[in-house]
């Protein structure tokens, strides 16, 4: 639940930003253990 400065959001669409396509895809060189690659919060939504 939610604190006192908080809400709750019910999400029930999003989307995918194009670039985190191209970078699963392999479109560009990135490594996976690389700190960028683990900041992604791959297909959450963060495009919604």
């Amino acid at each position: 639940m939610p604190g006192p400065d908080e809400v709750l959001v019910n999400v029930k669409y999003s989307g995918v930003c194009h670039t985190d396509l191209h970078a699963i895809m392999g479109d560009w060189p990135l490594k996976r253990n690389s700190s960028w690659w683990s900041r992604r919060r791959w297909f959450r939504g963060r495009q919604g």
